[in-house]
């Protein structure tokens, strides 16, 4: 079973919503609702649900503001709202889906129903993960990692991986050749996975290969890349960064 909470300050659009559900998908319930950010955070700190039914416009917050009290969400938001044009800013919170006001039973039974693929489509890719990285004692861990997205999921090999750079939830993986890849996996993710495996946090949003690194440029205070890309070394990261170097040098 599916634990939901619904988060929007109309009380008519949450009942109209509990009873779409309650009538027309399975496999899911309501455990609380909220009508403000600072009760929808209160109640999914409580309820810690499975998935959130989030408002954008909830007056004198919206439903983004809501999420940036989190640090990572172990949770699915589905956006419900009036306004088609905030879709692309959901979708950077890798929003599961995107409904408008008056909801589509038909349309909500398909997000419900893409919700439970990708749960046990996101089960294998773990079991998955453990099978391509199973040699933990290397200290560079096998030569691919599993990168979920929004369709599914990508194995790569390590050393197509040039940086990673941190977006909100989300996290650009910039491959070789020009390739990018969305991952639903946010930069901390990344920096537990990668860090032990030839991997080097440069900046708060940035994670380099050090197979990919040419130069460094210390007015700018940037490293030059391969395919000419850049990532920024923040004040926080610089003595490490500089110090490996050395090491290397």
């Amino acid at each position: 079973m599916i634990r939901s909470v619904i988060v929007d300050d109309e009380h008519d659009a949450r009942l109209k919503l509990k009873e779409l559900l309650m009538h027309r998908c399975e496999g899911i319930s309501v455990v609380g609702e909220a009508g403000s950010v600072d009760e929808g955070r209160s109640v999914i700190e409580q309820c810690k649900p499975d998935l959130v039914f989030l408002d954008v416009m909830m007056p004198p917050g919206t439903g983004f503001d809501l999420l940036r009290c989190f640090r990572t969400f172990p949770f699915r938001v589905i956006f419900v709202t009036s306004f088609e044009k905030y879709a692309v800013e959901a979708f950077r919170y890798c929003a599961t889906d995107y409904l408008l006001k008056p909801v589509s039973p038909v349309l909500l039974r398909e997000a419900i129903e893409k919700l439970t693929n990708d749960i046990l489509r996101q089960n294998s890719q773990r079991n998955l993960e453990v099978l391509l990285n199973w040699d933990q004692n290397d200290p560079f861990g096998g030569q691919t990692i599993v990168i979920p997205h929004q369709c599914g999921f990508e194995v790569i090999n390590l050393k197509e991986i040039i940086y990673c750079e941190g977006d909100g939830y989300c996290t650009h993986v910039i491959l070789t050749g020009g390739r990018k890849v969305l991952s639903t996996r946010n930069l901390k993710h990344f920096d537990e996975l990668l860090t032990p495996r030839n991997f080097l946090r440069t900046h708060q949003s940035f994670l380099v290969n050090l197979y990919h690194i040419k130069s460094y440029n210390s007015p700018d205070s940037q490293l030059r890349l391969t395919d000419q890309f850049l990532a920024g070394v923040g004040n926080a990261y610089r003595k490490k960064v500089l110090e490996i170097f050395r090491d290397l040098a």
